[in-house]
């Protein structure tokens, strides 16, 4: 197994849940010896979960080898903490509008080797496996539901055509870090696939 497949299976077996035709379900890192095989029925649910895996599309890669789109969205929500620091005193809303100060602080934070070579998982994953896994966590019965709630009590700007990538975060118990407007966005305007990138 290489190191690629070892960071999926490791991050799927701490946050994917197995759910099993019988009604029940469990995570998978509380499966035991065989973490697909149901408690309750015994049925074999390995197949239909590799089927239907959110995070097999994901690359991982070093933070400098991240296509612009996947940096700049990690910039934007670091840039306001102490990561490193940052050649610019503007604000965020204001450097999130212009490639080239976005691109002076991709510098700043690859100007520590560490931060060049930490590894990121990227990738294009489904609208519709990130919203039953937000709705599983956030406890509704269907993102939609969330959704209305969400939208119904914070201002979400609209993004026009640009997509930019959210931020997951598995230890989050909402799994998203950072891109929350966006993706009640995304979801308004009925995109199929959305960009995401994690720390690893």
């Amino acid at each position: 197994m290489n190191l690629k497949q070892t960071i999926k299976k490791i991050l799927r077996e701490q946050t994917q849940s197995v759910n099993c035709d019988c009604g029940w379900s469990w995570k998978l890192s509380e499966g035991g010896d065989d973490p697909y095989v149901c408690h309750k029925c015994g049925k074999d649910n390995s197949k239909k979960e590799q089927e239907t895996n959110l995070y097999d599309n994901l690359k991982t890669v070093a933070f400098r080898d991240l296509p612009f789109e996947y940096q700049r969205s990690l910039i934007i929500y670091m840039y306001e903490g102490p990561v490193v620091d940052w050649s610019l005193d503007l604000d965020r809303d204001e450097i999130a509008k212009d490639d080239n100060l976005v691109k002076i602080l991709i510098n700043d934070y690859m100007s520590f080797k560490r931060n060049k070579n930490k590894s990121f998982a990227y990738g294009v994953v489904p609208m519709n496996s990130l919203t039953k896994e937000i709705a599983e966590r956030m406890g509704y019965d269907t993102f939609d539901e969330y959704h209305k709630d969400y939208v119904g009590s914070n201002y979400v700007q609209k993004h026009k055509n640009s997509v930019w990538p959210i931020i997951l975060n598995f230890d989050n118990d909402e799994l998203i870090e950072d891109g929350w407007h966006r993706f009640h966005d995304y979801y308004s305007r009925g995109l199929k696939r959305v960009p995401v990138v994690m720390f690893i």
